[in-house]
């Protein structure tokens, strides 16, 4: 099924990039899934994150940022804590990896499956561009300080 959007990029990131797009499933009741748009991507500019984007019903995606560390330990086992834990679907689901998302670390939980084989392939690529244990090496501290300093903060 081809996706109906495709990666966003932070208009920031200039350097080596990637994205992995697919269709993951929402789980919106019990035993209940609604298919959605996603993409993973990474950037070196920020090279221990993951951004995972979701499109429901808007032209802009809502966007979760969080350890690409959590994707890859939430292969084999439960991790995280707060905001965005990750874990194996159980054996009796289809080959997913569910990211379970909690704004602000309160309220209801937004339960995501992911494909296994997106979840491997996003790895994969973004170990190119950051190998795991070395992403250390991508930081720029000096412009992170300047861009804190220097730069409006967001709007919400």
């Amino acid at each position: 099924m081809p996706l109906p959007y495709g990666p966003s990029r932070d208009d920031r990131s200039t350097g080596p990039y990637c994205a992995v797009c697919f269709i993951g499933q929402a789980h919106v009741a019990h035993g209940v899934l609604a298919p959605v748009s996603a993409c993973l991507r990474h950037h070196i500019e920020d090279p221990y994150a993951a951004y995972l984007d979701l499109h429901v019903d808007s032209p802009d995606p809502i966007t979760w940022v969080f350890a690409r560390c959590l994707l890859a330990e939430g292969l084999r086992t439960h991790a995280g804590l707060g905001d965005v834990t990750v874990h194996p679907a159980p054996a009796n689901a289809f080959a997913a990896v569910v990211v379970n998302l909690r704004p602000e670390g309160e309220g209801p939980v937004c339960r995501i499956s992911l494909p296994t084989g997106a979840v491997r392939e996003f790895l994969e690529r973004s170990g190119q561009i950051s190998a795991p244990g070395s992403e250390h090496l991508n930081l720029d501290i000096d412009a992170l300080i300047h861009r804190l300093l220097t730069e409006p903060p967001p709007s919400p």
